[in-house]
């Protein structure tokens, strides 16, 4: 039985470190580059992209990628001999998706050519193994074909003791590889030979869909594999330029045209889509895809069979997918209020947090949250003895990983990359840790940048018609970035004598309603109170349709707004 697992959290357990500073966080405007009206001029700036290159992008077949025909040779092989088949993924939601791709694929072929290979999907388990493939995992495989798919290329020690049990293993990664390789019969990774690879930036989900073109051409299944591919490249927030553009526009069409796997389809039901856009796969379904892996030792076993289960709907299991997500919103709410009420505003160093009964799980998102909001690195740990933690960078072109590679004495695990990094101190280390990354950002000296920077500048009564003006780009996302708009004057619609409708649980969020459209500022309820509840307003934000069960509407999601003078 697939429960929830409730976790609470008690404001006494939080030890918060940062530098003292002010209570209030004031933006400056500012343009970026030179604003102008031509709508197009902006989206190539941004994206580095020609128009031609976003309204038609070039695609990349499947022999364009290393060994990714050794691949589908070997797994063929596999299919007709009756090998068993084990894939084994990751527990976010690239890995989730990756491993409903083959397991749709590889059921297809095995019904095809009357297969008796047996196919199994083995996620790692968060909270008992961690990221990657085990020696636990491995020793489950015993023999037959063993594919790693979104993980794999830095698992040298494991893949070296599948091969000495005499199991083939092919590596399907979009990981950077390290110095040493796993003795993989066969690796896919573009990032290991650049120059032989048409195409760098999938992500697991992209290369198994890569792995399917190149081993069928039934375009029923090809439309639903799309589809997943799609949620996976959205939610590992890859480049949308090239194949992952193709990719993710052929998936989005699947999704609103329902031509979906039965379990998606209840997934999107559950989600109470009623057209399906780049954002509300980003901010709605990948997170409940993410959730269960996050929260649950083996949790994205679920998110992955509900994706890959194509012979009946599943209401039961997408609704309670959907409820973990829930359960996972609510923690990190919880714990980011807790952090902001205990620490002073702007803060001048890094917030460095240690909240022991947190959910391993989310330390991630919530970091991420507080380095958004604060605009510094933060990193938030859990647990007692042998701290586990995540950091964030929180400012463009900032570092974490060098950054934090100079408090390396105190760290007892430490990987990631520029933007986020996983850390482990013991709970004795931990002081020195902090007091050294202080120390260090300190000496940098990095002046922090308030300013809220803005594309174009459009009027009020404009908005719809640049709605419309930005719908022929989409989709929106990692390389092509939504335009932000400056929006003055905006004239703010009474309903029942109040100019501001509050929404959300806390009505920390607010919702204003103009001539043709609405604006939406998520928890800026308290900033409305403090602009003296003005009836126009000044706007900084994206535009784009709001849609729900309700249906689909012009929308301003605002970043930041003040009162009309």
């Amino acid at each position: 039985m697939f429960l929830l697992w409730q976790v609470n959290i008690c404001s006494t357990a939080l030890c918060c470190f940062i530098c003292k500073g002010g209570r209030n966080i004031k933006h400056s405007w500012a343009a970026r580059k030179n604003p102008c009206q031509d709508f197009v001029k902006t989206i190539e700036e941004l994206s580095g992209s020609s128009e031609e290159e976003i309204l038609f992008p070039t695609d990349t077949a499947p022999d364009d990628i290393e060994n990714m025909k050794n691949a589908a040779n070997r797994v063929l092989d596999a299919i007709k001999t009756g090998e068993k088949i084990c894939v084994f993924g990751d527990y976010d939601a690239d890995g989730v998706c990756s491993m409903a791709i083959l397991f749709l694929l590889l059921s297809h072929l095995k019904e095809k050519l009357d297969s008796k290979s047996e196919i199994t999907i083995r996620p790692p388990r968060r909270l008992s193994e961690g990221y990657g493939i085990s020696q636990k995992a491995v020793d489950e495989v015993g023999q037959g074909l063993l594919i790693t798919v979104d993980n794999g290329i830095s698992a040298v020690e494991e893949i070296t003791k599948a091969k000495e049990k005499g199991i083939t293993v092919i590596v399907l990664d979009h990981h950077l590889p390290g110095n040493n390789l796993p003795p993989a019969d066969i690796i896919v990774d573009p990032h290991l030979h650049p120059d032989k690879n048409g195409f760098e930036d999938f992500c697991g989900a992209g290369l198994a869909f890569k792995l399917a073109e190149s081993l069928t051409s039934n375009e029923e299944l090809m439309k639903k594999l799309s589809a997943i591919a799609a949620i996976g490249t959205i939610a590992d927030v890859v480049k949308l330029h090239g194949a992952n553009r193709v990719i993710v526009q052929k998936g989005l069409r699947a999704m609103n045209e329902r031509q979906v796997t039965q379990g998606l389809k209840s997934l999107i039901d559950a989600c109470e889509f009623t057209s399906i856009n780049e954002e509300n796969v980003a901010f709605k379904l990948a997170p409940v895809l993410n959730a269960p892996g996050r929260l649950h030792d083996d949790g994205a076993r679920y998110s992955s069979a509900c994706l890959a289960q194509d012979k009946k709907p599943m209401p039961g299991l997408a609704q309670q997918l959907v409820s973990v997500n829930e359960d996972r919103k609510r923690i990190v709410n919880e714990a980011y209020d807790i952090v902001m009420k205990n620490i002073k505003l702007p803060p001048l160093g890094p917030v460095i947090v240690h909240m022991p009964q947190l959910h391993e799980g989310i330390v991630g998102i919530v970091a991420g949250k507080l380095s958004e909001s604060l605009k510094v690195p933060a990193y938030v740990f859990t647990g007692k003895d042998e701290l586990k933690g995540s950091g964030r960078s929180g400012i463009k072109g900032f570092n974490l990983y060098d950054f934090t590679s100079t408090a390396n004495q105190f760290l007892s695990r430490f990987g990631g990359h520029a933007g986020a990094v996983g850390v482990s101190v013991r709970e004795k280390d931990f002081e020195s840790f902090r007091e050294r990354l202080e120390r260090v950002y300190h000496e940098l000296d990095i002046g922090a940048d308030d300013s809220i920077y803005y594309d174009i500048e459009i009027k009020p009564d404009e908005v719809c018609e640049y709605i419309e003006k930005q719908k022929i780009y989409e989709p929106f996302g990692e390389g092509i970035p939504k335009p932000v708009f400056l929006i003055r004057n905006v004239p703010l619609i009474a309903k029942y004598g109040e100019y501001v409708t509050y929404i959300g649980k806390n009505r920390e969020h607010l919702k204003f309603v103009t001539k043709g459209y609405s604006l939406v500022g998520f928890s800026m309820a308290h900033q409305y109170v403090q602009e003296g509840k003005p009836r126009k307003i000044d706007v900084i934000g994206r535009i784009g349709m709001n849609e729900s069960r309700y249906g689909s509407f012009p929308q301003v999601e605002i970043i930041d707004f003040s009162s009309s003078m």
